[in-house]
């Protein structure tokens, strides 16, 4: 994994230095795809117990999504790209399990509404691997798979110093929201 950072930073250290627009994104959200299917499995279990309406056999939670992207702009386009990374953390406190998804996504964005107006409207996608973690009382296990993220629609405002809402469905929460810096 030290040497897929690596390689990454090198390559986005590359492109920011051939470009003059980056942008740097924090965003958090909901729940991602990952979380609500932990959670629909959790839903499934729970309807077929035998113990009792009041006694869940399993509870996943998420924790939510945390991510930063790293977008980068040349002149006079409505596209952007670049690197995203994003972390969530499953929970079941009657199962004593964790499940922690750590995602790195190569995106890209497509800008709807013109360039110049500081109201923006945009759609993206994106392709990547998560590096997941699972840790039970018994079970420690870890592996990787792959992802993806589609924002059909994001809504920023603001130029150097902005703020954003966008749709997802993926490793991103199903609604994020956060702040972005252009230099």
């Amino acid at each position: 994994m030290k040497k897929t950072i690596y390689t990454l930073s090198i390559l986005l250290g590359v492109l920011v230095s051939a470009q003059k627009n980056v942008e740097v994104k924090v965003s958090y959200g909901t729940a991602s795809l990952y979380g609500i299917s932990e959670s629909i499995t959790a839903n499934a279990f729970n309807a077929f117990n035998f113990l009792g309406p009041g006694n869940k056999i399993v509870t996943y939670e998420s924790a939510g999504v945390f991510a930063v992207d790293v977008m980068i702009q040349s002149e006079n386009s409505r596209w952007k790209y670049g690197l995203g990374y994003g972390h969530e953390t499953v929970k079941d406190s009657n199962l004593k399990f964790e499940g922690n998804f750590n995602t790195i996504l190569a995106q890209g964005n497509y800008t709807w509404l013109s360039t110049a107006s500081k109201l923006k409207m945009y759609s993206g996608a994106g392709i990547g691997a998560s590096f997941l973690s699972f840790k039970e009382s018994t079970l420690d296990e870890s592996s990787t798979i792959f992802a993806f993220n589609v924002s059909p629609i994001g809504i920023s405002y603001g130029e150097k110093f902005g703020v954003f809402l966008e749709t997802n469905l993926g490793t991103k929460g199903l609604l994020q929201g956060g702040v972005s810096y252009t230099f």
